[in-house]
């Protein structure tokens, strides 16, 4: 199974609860785009780095015509 957290406040809300251990222990796929972790502070990303150094939480990066194609079906 795959899970995209496409909403920073999702991965904000499990560092303050300090459920991130419990969440990634999940059997799931965990992915993000690098847009979503701009919107976190720094000890918010600090504690995530373990789980996207094991790539147990990756990072999709987006490329600049697919932030135009997202953007154009947004308007």
């Amino acid at each position: 199974m795959k899970l995209v957290v496409n909403d920073a406040n999702v991965l904000i809300d499990l560092v303050k609860l300090k459920l991130l251990p419990h969440f990634f222990a999940l059997k799931i796929n965990f992915y993000t785009t690098d847009l979503v972790l701009t919107e976190l502070y720094d000890d918010q990303k600090e504690a995530l780095l373990p789980y996207i150094d094991h790539k147990i939480l990756e990072i999709i990066s987006l490329t600049e015509d697919q932030m135009i194609e997202i953007y154009m079906e947004v308007v």
